[in-house]
């Protein structure tokens, strides 16, 4: 039977697109205001469409983007599943990792700000929003893989070079 880890993105950091989102749409606000004193009309109408755009990408395009997205892990491959607009996949065998790294933000227990990078020759899968525990896992586990590996590779080169 074959182990695939499933780890989804943290819901916490829904509370800091919002807040990132909220300051991009004030400062559009802003500059559509100063465009209001040239030509108020137009100014008026970019408004309207800029926060009719941002609403729709908030109400329909960050849920599913949280429905969506997940990180399967199993010995065999990597695949990661997003989707804010379209779906995406990306699949990686384990075997062709080189490396992964951890970003792990101050105060992420609180904002789920935690990112796995995961590193492979010409290739790099980026996973965001994942809440601190499960990247520590999803990291060690992967590191596991690799150390299996190479401590295999490691066998076969002494075994050789006897």
């Amino acid at each position: 039977m074959i182990l695939i880890k499933t780890y989804t993105p943290a819901k916490r950091a829904i509370v800091s697109i919002f807040f990132t989102a909220l300051l991009l749409m004030s400062l559009g606000t802003a500059i559509f205001a100063m465009l209001a004193l040239a030509d108020r009309k137009l100014a008026l109408v970019l408004l309207i469409c800029f926060w009719a755009l941002s609403a729709m990408v908030m109400v329909f395009g960050v849920p599913r983007y949280y429905r969506f997205t997940k990180l399967d892990l199993s010995p065999e491959e990597i695949c990661y599943r997003s989707g804010f607009i379209s779906d995406s996949r990306q699949y990686m065998p384990t075997s062709s990792v080189k490396s992964v790294t951890t970003i792990i933000t101050p105060m992420s227990r609180y904002t789920g700000l935690n990112f796995v990078i995961i590193n492979a020759l010409g290739s790099k899968i980026i996973v965001p929003f994942m809440r601190k525990s499960d990247c520590r896992e999803a990291t060690e586990y992967i590191n596991s893989l690799i150390k299996a590996r190479d401590g295999n590779a490691e066998t076969l080169r002494s075994v050789k070079s006897e």
